[in-house]
């Protein structure tokens, strides 16, 4: 069940939401319940913190000692989107 709910905000912080929700194609009242939800499964997810020296990506990967070639590629892959997503 949806509920309504009242709100208030800055004239700042409103328009940069309208001009947001604009550029998103979003009603104001859209891009708002977007905004809160996103939020709040950034709170529920699990929080990482990568601790690796600014060189990491110098680094030559390990094979391990069975490894094909498509289970090496297939671990650096999910390595190298692992250090995008946390700015490594």
């Amino acid at each position: 069940m949806r509920e309504s709910v009242t709100l208030k905000l800055d004239e700042k912080t409103l328009a940069a939401a309208k001009e947001k929700a604009a550029a998103d194609s979003r009603s104001l009242t859209n891009y708002l319940e977007h905004v809160v939800t996103q939020e709040i499964k950034a709170i529920k997810a699990p929080q990482l913190t990568v601790l690796a020296p600014e060189n990491v990506r110098d680094s030559e990967p390990v094979r391990f000692q069975n490894d094909t070639d498509e289970e090496f590629k297939r671990r650096n892959a999910i390595l190298d989107a692992f250090l995008d997503t946390t700015g490594h």
